[in-house]
């Protein structure tokens, strides 16, 4: 992915000058960093390729000079940035120089609003701290924010990206029998019961969802033998 930047030469003849897209991205997070105008350096510029025309791989690489941004917003001093999941949303598993491991997410088409970001990651961290749950802890910007913004060359918003503590496991299988379901069983009343003494931070908001099967059809209504009332 390139982006194309006219210039003219010493004949007035107007010529295009190609820039690859993360070196772009690159340049733009310093920019912000000391305080230069987005403008200055965008001027003539534009995306040869949208974001979402890119394949998998482009993409990624689009997106890794915001995570290493963002990574050092949240203090950490990157030893090795490896991207574990690439789909609606991407995550980076970050070695640090000081031996931690951290889950790094950057938002691409995340819906989530900075208040919704704010009570996901309060409650996850008092989740953390208040219950046998395991989960992971989420982390604080240095500036005490639990996210950050990042810029992404062909994503015309700025990505919310969130960092919190690496935790170990296997993804669960539906073979994995009575003692896991109980278990679950088990982590869902703790969080149940947790909420309902939680109270949200300020400056923390959540969607409200009124259809919990998101526009699937309900199967239960046609099902042979049940009524309504059953």
């Amino acid at each position: 992915p390139t982006l194309r930047r006219p210039s003219s030469s010493a004949d007035g003849t107007v010529r295009a000058v190609s820039l690859p897209s993360s070196y772009l991205a690159h340049v733009l997070e310093l920019t912000r960093r000391f305080g230069v105008d987005d403008d200055d350096v965008l001027e003539g510029v534009e995306p040869a390729d949208d974001y979402a025309a890119l394949d998998e791989e482009s993409q990624v690489e689009a997106l890794r000079p915001a995570a290493l941004a963002a990574a050092a917003d949240f203090g950490l001093d990157v030893h090795r940035m490896e991207v574990v999941l690439h789909a609606y949303n991407t995550t980076f598993r970050v070695d640090t120089t000081d031996g931690r491991r951290v889950a790094l997410r950057v938002g691409t088409n995340s819906k989530s609003t900075p208040g919704n970001v704010i009570a996901q990651q309060a409650w996850q961290a008092a989740i953390a701290t208040d219950t046998d749950v395991l989960v992971p802890r989420p982390l604080r910007t240095r500036a005490g924010d639990w996210s950050t913004t990042g810029a992404v060359v062909g994503v015309e918003h700025p990505v919310l990206v969130t960092a919190a503590s690496w935790v170990e496991g296997e993804d669960a299988r539906e073979d994995d029998g009575a003692d896991w379901a109980r278990a679950l069983g088990r982590a869902t009343a703790t969080l149940h019961e947790h909420a309902a003494g939680w109270t949200m931070p300020a400056g923390a908001a959540l969607p409200r969802f009124t259809d919990p099967l998101f526009g699937d059809t309900d199967v239960l209504d046609t099902a042979p033998g049940l009524t309504a009332p059953d």
